[in-house]
């Protein structure tokens, strides 16, 4: 897996994680994220694990999470995300 808690990250590019299809855990808790949008796990196709907690995100948007075919954890919590949970499960 890949470990970037506590890097001050704030923001994932699209693409950020293209050429890591063999990825099986992203820790990304700790950070500055406000929001996820666009395609920034494109090519994380075997992603299991995904930590985002102890962020600031206010905004999941449609199909963020769509290419997470094989994901079984997604952390969120501790952020300001007040948002409708049921459209990002329809994304996984």
């Amino acid at each position: 897996g890949i470990y970037l808690a506590r890097c001050k990250i704030s923001v994932i590019p699209d693409d950020a994680f293209m050429l890591m299809s063999a990825l099986r855990s992203l820790d990304l808790r700790g950070n500055l994220i406000t929001h996820l949008d666009g395609v920034p796990l494109r090519g994380c196709t075997n992603l299991r694990e995904l930590y985002l907690t102890d962020n600031r995100l206010s905004h999941i948007g449609p199909g963020v999470f769509y290419p997470l075919a094989a994901i079984r954890v997604i952390q969120l919590g501790q952020g300001n995300l007040f948002q409708d949970y049921s459209k990002i499960k329809q994304d996984i």
